[in-house]
């Protein structure tokens, strides 16, 4: 009887995209890259993304601060990365910038739910001068990782 009660507290979430939108491209590569634990990557980028938000209402803010703290630099690490990888290793180089964004009305989800969410707005169309961060802010991991030379590829993927 234990065990019959567990499976109906488990959460499933399945994901489905049309054949040729970006979104199938990305489930394609998680399913097919025999180094991604396909779902230690989704929940890895999920938490990084959301999980202070699941928390806001119900922890101290103190422990909504560490929290928080914890998914930046989660994400700063996966932009390292994502830099380290396909960007110019010199901070002051030219990263693409994205295009203006669609309008609200053109956010909303597609009336077919298979259709791809990205529109072509959300490609980056040129490049731009990257805006210098604050003196005042210093990336931990960013400091961390250019101080060791670490080559991303040997890294822990999302």
């Amino acid at each position: 009887m234990a065990k019959k009660d567990a499976k109906k507290n488990n959460v499933h979430f399945s994901l489905r995209a049309g054949a040729e939108t970006e979104e199938a491209r990305l489930l394609n590569y998680l399913r097919d890259d025999p180094l991604i634990n396909r779902r230690e990557a989704v929940f890895r980028a999920l938490m990084a993304y959301y999980l202070p938000w699941v928390h806001e209402d119900e922890l101290t803010d103190t422990q909504l601060q560490a929290l928080a703290q914890s998914a930046v630099e989660d994400l700063e690490f996966r932009i390292y990365q994502i830099r380290k990888r396909f960007l110019a290793t010199n901070p002051g180089t030219p990263q693409l910038a994205a295009a203006p964004q669609p309008t609200v009305a053109a956010t909303l989800p597609p009336a077919d739910p298979m259709a791809s969410t990205i529109s072509p707005a959300t490609i980056p169309q040129s490049l731009t001068q990257p805006m210098p961060p604050p003196s005042s802010v210093v990336s931990s991991v960013q400091e961390m990782l250019k101080e060791t030379e670490i080559d991303p590829a040997v890294l822990d993927d999302f």
